[in-house]
């Protein structure tokens, strides 16, 4: 499970707008959407839906209101959880 905080189209890793995810001390990763030309910003990979749940209330906390939780499978994006 990944937590994806947002999507955007030009994507600027030292945007302070991370400060507060960053904090967590959660690694942040991107996927670029190549037939769409943005990047999706997501945070984590974690073992569990529940784990996943307690970060994606600090990303909303943290000022990612619309972050929500993705299920990946061998590396592969499957679904959104919630």
């Amino acid at each position: 499970y990944k937590v994806q905080l947002i999507t955007v189209e030009y994507h600027n890793p030292s945007n302070r707008r991370y400060d507060g995810v960053r904090n967590l001390g959660l690694d942040l990763e991107t996927e670029y959407i190549e037939e769409k030309g943005w990047t999706r910003v997501l945070m984590g990979a974690f073992s569990s839906e529940a784990k996943a749940k307690a970060a994606l209330d600090s990303a909303r906390t943290n000022g990612f209101t619309r972050a929500f939780i993705v299920e990946y499978k061998d590396g592969q994006r499957k679904r959104r959880v919630r």
